[in-house]
């Protein structure tokens, strides 16, 4: 479950560092 989780967060902060670059 920790891989999954950090598996997630990753993706998670990806599309957060988009949202940011798209504002």
């Amino acid at each position: 479950m920790a891989m999954v989780y950090l598996i997630w967060r990753e993706m998670f902060g990806n599309g957060v560092r988009i949202g940011m670059t798209a504002i």
